[in-house]
């Protein structure tokens, strides 16, 4: 099995109430695992409130019906580059339910959320830059945001895209990223999204899953993948996500990466891998747990339906 445990039996409902990508249809959807109150709520020097460089996107002095406070840093790593990117932040309230940044539930029709996407709301950085990256040192480039939301706000999710130009997701240097859960009760909260370099483009610290998926034991297409981390960041480490892979083959064959790899020099990171087919008519589901090593393909993490 190349190093994946069978995680979860076959279920025959998808994954809601998620953020996904709203750029590119090709970018497929995100699902978000349970949730780790504190995970990269203070990352290093990320705490506390950003100092505002020219091309920063931040909201300031936030009004009374929005007191917190949250954002962070949008970089290359380990390079520190500017990066042409996009920020899908995702709010949820008390109950999980997803809102805007008022409080308002994105089920209302009268809400700020970005359609189908549920983001309260879509940071775009540096649009025009090549997919490789600016040297920080440039000034005028987007590097941190802010924005201020309301006390029902309870805690935030945060999808991460590499982007081109044009506008689509972009993969030539940087691996997306992720948090999950981020508790908001602290009032300023600040998370470092940080784009890993990839091992393709220049020895980073990413890898990637393939395998095969069977309906009844004949090959079956893959109608729709994702990944990301079954682990805490952590203030040295990248949580590894991936919205969308090569998918939809009749001969059952997927790939998903980049991903990125261990964090703080661990040899690997877990991470759950989510893939959908049709078996029987019926869409159908299945996660794997697979470690994620730097610089490798794991490969044959088969999956059977039903």
């Amino acid at each position: 099995m190349g190093g994946a445990a069978r995680l979860t039996i076959v279920t025959l409902v998808s994954l809601s109430g998620c953020a996904r990508d709203p750029a590119t249809d090709a970018d497929g959807g995100a699902g978000h695992a349970g949730g780790d109150a504190a995970a990269g709520q203070d990352v290093g020097a990320d705490a506390g409130v950003p100092v505002e460089m020219p091309g920063d996107d931040l909201e300031e002095d936030c009004p009374p019906e929005r007191p917190r406070s949250i954002g962070g840093d949008i970089r290359g790593y380990p390079d520190d580059f500017s990066v042409n990117a996009s920020i899908g932040v995702h709010l949820v309230n008390a109950s999980g339910g997803s809102v805007d940044g008022s409080g308002s539930p994105c089920s209302v029709a009268a809400n700020n959320c970005n359609g189908a996407s549920n983001y309260a709301y879509f940071i775009r950085a540096n649009p025009t830059l090549d997919p490789t990256g600016l040297d920080p040192s440039v000034p005028g480039q987007t590097r941190r945001w802010s924005r201020c939301v309301a006390t029902a706000v309870a805690h935030m999710y945060l999808e991460g895209y590499p982007r081109n130009p044009d506008g689509h997701t972009d993969h030539t240097k940087y691996a997306s990223t992720m948090s999950n859960r981020v508790d908001l009760a602290a009032g300023t909260v600040r998370y470092a999204m940080r784009f890993p370099t990839t091992w393709e483009y220049g020895a980073g610290n990413t890898g990637n899953v393939n395998g095969w998926a069977w309906c009844h034991g004949q090959p079956t297409a893959v109608t729709r993948i994702n990944a990301w981390t079954a682990q805490p960041s952590t203030a040295c480490g990248i949580r590894a996500y991936q919205s969308g892979g090569h998918i939809g083959n009749p001969n059952g064959y997927w790939w998903i990466g980049p991903l990125a790899a261990g964090q703080c020099n661990a040899p690997s990171q877990a991470v759950n891998i989510v893939a959908h087919v049709t078996c029987d008519g019926i869409p159908m589901q299945e996660t794997r747990r697979v470690d994620v090593v730097r610089g490798k393909t794991i490969g044959a993490v088969n999956l059977y339906f039903p």
